[in-house]
């Protein structure tokens, strides 16, 4: 057998990593490269153990490894024995303090000693998760997510905290920010100077997470802001019964205030609202079904028959739907004002992030504690956890317009 096959005997025999392959295919020198691999193989016996540890190392410790064979199996025997990943923190701290050492660090963390500025720390707290995965709360959420040392040390802090919020949260209140301009963009292009606007948020999602956090700007350019409350239950019938049924034709009530307002103005109106469910599986552009309530008061009111009604969404296609059912304009294009039925999540992703605040906040986070490695629920107080979420939108919306 020549010297290049017989590393690649022993990388079969471990399995055929990606990571051995790769760090053959570069070594220098392969002098001593097969006998390490075959020591390796026969330390490591455990076909999890060996399968986290040639996914956590480094091709170039690899490499190393591979032209300048250790001697002995001691560090590997230690690194197995403790279960632990070939880190830079750990390996430098096991070739200094062994296996006594690791064990003492452990232990501490065990008693609540963790330290996040500690990468060594951090690194033994990863070695676990490798190994015993995640804590069941959050299984289903990370299920397929194979977290990089590098992502697993930027995991937030939980312990104390009244609201947790990780990367991924924080993306979504940009992406809800954005959002939330556009709308402000569209309603400040179609203001008309001789014609009132008025701006309705739908409670609870376009109250709180659209109108809520550019209220203030609205209000500068001369803006109504007001709220209402229509539930898309009212109007979903599809979905709550096995029967076929038709379109509800519910006209809800306006409260008098608006109402009066509408009457005495006559301002175009905009009719704030999302839902979670922005995309049809047919990939049609969908609305909230709560909408439907509002196109039924403004088609079959005797009082707000002035009102001519538009869709708008960031992307809307040909055909439409509210709820789950085809949108049909009855719109002739000869009336003096318009009412403008707004969808403001975007299609991709997951459409309106923040709608059910409640079932939102009873996901679990996770991150670290005094323990090392734990969850917490994102908020036991939803009220709480809705006024930082606009709070962040305002941070966002005032970079943008301030």
């Amino acid at each position: 057998m020549n010297a290049s096959a017989r590393p690649l005997k022993y990388a079969n025999k471990l399995g055929n990593p990606k990571v051995v392959l790769d760090a053959l295919e570069i070594t220098q020198s392969k002098h001593g490269a097969a006998d390490f691999l075959r020591r390796l193989n026969m330390a490591f016996q455990d076909e999890e153990y060996k399968k986290q540890f040639f996914g956590v190392v480094s091709i170039d410790r690899l490499v190393s490894w591979l032209e300048n064979s250790p001697s002995t199996n001691e560090l590997f025997d230690i690194l197995y024995s403790v279960e632990l990943m070939p880190t830079p923190e750990i390996l430098s701290f096991a070739e200094q303090e062994g296996k006594e050492g690791l064990e003492q660090r452990i232990q501490e963390i065990k008693e609540g000693g963790f330290d996040l500025s500690n990468q060594l720390h951090v690194e033994l707290e990863y070695s676990k998760y490798k190994m015993n995965g995640l804590p069941k709360a959050v299984e289903s959420e990370w299920k397929y997510q194979n977290l990089s040392l590098e992502n697993f040390s930027e995991l937030p802090w939980i312990e104390n905290k009244n609201i947790v919020l990780n990367k991924e949260d924080h993306k979504r209140i940009k992406s809800t920010a954005k959002e939330t301009l556009n709308v402000f963009n569209l309603i400040k292009e179609k203001q008309q100077e001789e014609i009132p606007t008025l701006v309705i948020g739908n409670e609870r999602y376009g109250d709180m997470f659209v109108v809520e956090p550019i209220k203030k700007y609205l209000e500068n350019i001369g803006v109504e802001v007001t709220r209402m409350h229509v539930s898309s239950f009212n109007y979903d019938t599809q979905s709550r019964f096995d029967t076929p049924s038709k379109i509800s034709e519910e006209v809800p009530r306006i409260p008098h205030k608006i109402l009066e307002y509408i009457i005495k103005n006559k301002p175009n109106i905009f009719v704030v609202d999302s839902t979670k469910q922005s995309k049809c599986e047919n990939g049609a552009t969908r609305f909230p079904a709560a909408i439907q309530g509002y196109i039924n008061a403004f088609e079959n009111l005797d009082e707000l028959d002035d009102y001519e009604i538009e869709l708008w969404s960031p992307k809307l296609t040909e055909k439409v739907f509210i709820g789950e059912y085809e949108y049909k304009s009855q719109s002739t294009g000869n009336k003096d004002r318009k009412v403008t039925m707004i969808s403001s999540a975007s299609m991709k992703g997951s459409g309106a992030d923040f709608d059910d605040p409640e079932e939102y906040a009873k996901n679990y986070r996770l991150g670290f504690t005094s323990k090392g490695l734990g969850c917490s629920q994102v908020s036991k107080d939803t009220h709480m956890f809705v006024k930082l979420i606009q709070e962040y939108m305002k941070m966002e919306i005032k970079k943008r317009l301030d």
